[in-house]
């Protein structure tokens, strides 16, 4: 009998190889479906748009994918564990849909810690266009709202 983490890693191997439709559900940890819309996933964690520190594992991030599902951007959880004598390795614990109001509050708490400038802009001025400036401003991005 397969663990959770090498069914998912044969899962991601079939979609990989074509095995799977670009519209396929993955399982993701017990009994959690998430139906994923064409994207390879280890090239959307490796380029996210933005990194937040986790409010619920200490020393673990959550990343914001530049992928959606349903409509709504996901996220990944990233924890981190120490295996004895093996050193210390990143394990995804979930992929999920989080709400842009929830994202928002993270940039407000100050929880973001990496950003893309270009992803994170485009992000924001698609996700709070009335004041994608304010959340920028926190964020401190550059040479923001001078393209005209």
């Amino acid at each position: 009998m397969p663990t959770p983490d090498e069914w998912f890693n044969a899962q991601i191997e079939k979609f990989r190889t074509g095995g799977l439709s670009p519209q396929a559900a993955f399982d993701v940890g017990v009994a959690k479906k998430l139906t994923i819309e064409g994207w390879e996933p280890l090239q959307y964690m490796a380029l996210p748009i933005m990194v937040f520190r986790s409010r619920t594992q200490p020393g673990s991030f959550v990343l914001l994918l530049d992928a959606k599902s349903n409509g709504e951007y996901l996220v990944a959880a990233v924890h981190y564990k120490e295996l004895q004598g093996r050193g210390r390795f990143a394990f995804i614990q979930s992929v999920h849909h989080k709400s842009t109001q929830s994202i928002l509050w993270w940039i407000e708490q100050g929880d973001c810690v990496l950003y893309d400038q270009k992803k994170c802009q485009a992000w924001l001025q698609n996700s709070a266009p009335s004041n994608w400036e304010q959340y920028a401003g926190q964020l401190g991005l550059s040479n923001i709202g001078n393209s005209g």
